[in-house]
C-alpha cells in the first residue's frame, strides 16, 4: 500500500471561507484523493497559517521547514510527499516576491531529499492557486494586499523551475481549482473537487498506479 503525505496550509486543512470551519472529509481535496486511491494511505498534514520556511513574527509554530523532518519521520515509510505551500508567504509583512517563495519551496524539496528514508521517495510540488482580485473586501485583507495578489499570479513559473531542477512532479493549482470570491484566499467546495481530481491524475502517473 502506497503512503502519501499531503503537506500544506489551510487549503490542505480544508478551511471553509464562509464560516471559518473545516470542509467535511469527503469535500476536501485530500479526501477526494483518498476516495480515488483506495489502495493508498493518504495522510493529511495541513496547518492554517503555515509558511514554507519563515518564522512568522505574529503567529508561532508556522514554519513548515521546522516541522517537515519530524513529520516525515513520524509518518514513515512514505512513497510520495505532496507539497502545497506559499500562500501565507504572500502576506505583506514578509515582502517576498515569486522567486523568493519558489526558493523557499526549493529548501523544502532539498530537505525532503536529504532526510528521505529512500531515494525512491517522490515529490509532487503544487503551486497554490493565486489569490482572488477582491482582496480589499476580504476578511484577510489585513494580511494580503494588491502586491500579494500580483505576486501570487507570478509564482507558477518559478515553482515549476524548482520542480524541474529537482526531478519533482509539478501541478499548477491555478489551472485546476477555484478560490472563494468571499475571501479571495481559500478553495471553494468546487475548487477542492477540481484540485482533488487533478492531483489524483498526477499521483497515478507518478506512482504508476
Amino acid at each position: 500500500m502506497k503512503r502519501i503525505l499531503c503537506f500544506g496550509d489551510s487549503n490542505t486543512w480544508g478551511f471553509r471561507a464562509e464560516d471559518e470551519n473545516r470542509f467535511p472529509d469527503d469535500v476536501r481535496w485530500t479526501g477526494i484523493l483518498k476516495k480515488n486511491l483506495p489502495g493508498c494511505t493518504v495522510i493529511e498534514e495541513g496547518l492554517n497559517g503555515r509558511t514554507a520556511v519563515l518564522d512568522d513574527p505574529v503567529a508561532e509554530h508556522m514554519s513548515g521547514l521546522k516541522y517537515l523532518v519530524p513529520c516525515m519521520a513520524s509518518q514513515a515509510p512514505l512513497d510520495l510527499i505532496i507539497l502545497m505551500l506559499g500562500t501565507n508567504d504572500l502576506k505583506h509583512r514578509f515582502s517576498l516576491n515569486a522567486a523568493d517563495i519558489a526558493r523557499s519551496n526549493e529548501t523544502l524539496v532539498k530537505t525532503i531529499k536529504r532526510y528521505a528514508e529512500s531515494p525512491a521517495l517522490k515529490i509532487l510540488l503544487v503551486c497554490p492557486p493565486p489569490l482572488g482580485d477582491n482582496m480589499k473586501n476580504s476578511p484577510f485583507g489585513g494580511y494580503f494586499d494588491e502586491t500579494s495578489v500580483k505576486v501570487s499570479k507570478e509564482m507558477a513559473g518559478p515553482m515549476k523551475k524548482v520542480a524541474d531542477a529537482y526531478g519533482c512532479g509539478f501541478l499548477n493549482a491555478g489551472t485546476c481549482s477555484e478560490v472563494s470570491t468571499f475571501d479571495s484566499t481559500h478553495l471553494t467546495a468546487k475548487g477542492h473537487a477540481m484540485l482533488g481530481e487533478a492531483v489524483t491524475k498526477k499521483v497515478k502517473e507518478m506512482l504508476e498506479i
